[in-house]
């Protein structure tokens, strides 16, 4: 485990002593977001739990959880939301399971996407639809896309004339993202309750993105009418029957393609982002 808490506890100390204030970004674990995986009160699932049983990615490797749930870990972090004038959280998930402590303090502020660099083209025309699905070699497990993988290619045995499944692995950035370019559809990840960067990234393409859909999702980014992500998630029931599905209607593939474009540039510009941001700072500054 690689967190060294009172080497963490200096460098707070030392921000603290040379800045006004202090800001978090929740973008990645920590105590309290492990916490929340684990008590079966605040997900129905993650890459930790589905429900009351651990995941395959719990099992291959215990100590992640375990770490975080160290008393040094859990009382370093305590010191960390108390020492902060704010916070802020890139997704649903941190927001959900920081807010209990940190309260007001928090502002959930989404994940930046650069519309003016990823710009949308139309869907290949090609007679099979491809999906795509992208690998980490160290978060396979962590993102179930092993998992994914094998639905894509269930989908593509039931329709071999209608799908074709593309996996890379460890791509360089500007590689991976002509592969999503010449894609139809790009299967994120298994665990999340929200799209994270591929996802965005995906639709931001005019590409369809299967990903995190959950409505706690929707609900705190206040959209009511665009639900243009295909919703995973270890509950689905027919992933590959969607899949196909999907690949067999292109009007409504276009349609979704279209509408994630439009779900990012209402949602997630770097423009809407950067002001969430200033405007929270601008709330918590100490200016004493």
């Amino acid at each position: 485990f690689s967190l060294r808490p009172g080497k963490l506890r200096y460098f707070l100390r030392e921000l603290r002593r040379a800045n006004g204030s202090v800001f978090l970004s929740l973008a990645g674990d920590d105590h309290f977001f492990v916490r929340a995986c684990l008590d079966r009160d605040t997900f129905r699932y993650s890459e930790f739990r589905i429900g009351y049983m651990p995941t395959e990615f719990s099992k291959m490797c215990p100590q992640h959880e375990h770490g975080y749930m160290l008393p040094s870990v859990q009382h370093y972090t305590e010191d960390l939301y108390a020492a902060i004038d704010g916070a802020m959280s890139v997704l649903p998930e941190y927001d959900m399971a920081a807010r209990p402590i940190l309260g007001d303090k928090l502002a959930y502020t989404g994940l930046p996407i650069d519309l003016d660099e990823l710009t949308a083209t139309p869907l290949p025309d090609t007679d099979k639809v491809r999906i795509l699905v992208g690998m980490r070699s160290q978060y396979v497990t962590s993102k179930g896309t092993d998992h994914l993988l094998r639905i894509a290619r269930e989908a593509a045995e039931k329709k071999p004339g209608l799908i074709e499944v593309e996996n890379v692995v460890d791509l360089p950035w500007t590689q991976y993202l002509d592969k999503i370019r010449s894609s139809h559809i790009v299967l994120d990840q298994l665990y999340s309750y929200s799209p994270a960067m591929n996802a965005l990234d995906t639709m931001a393409l005019g590409r369809v993105s299967g990903s995190g859909a959950q409505p706690e999702y929707y609900d705190m980014i206040g959209e009511k009418e665009l639900r243009p992500i295909i919703s995973l998630s270890p509950y689905e029931q027919d992933i590959a029957g969607t899949l196909y599905a999907l690949a067999a209607d292109r009007r409504r593939l276009e349609q979704m393609a279209a509408d994630g474009r439009k779900l990012v540039e209402r949602h997630n510009d770097t423009r809407l982002v950067t002001d969430r941001y200033e405007r929270h700072w601008a709330k918590h500054l100490n200016r004493v």
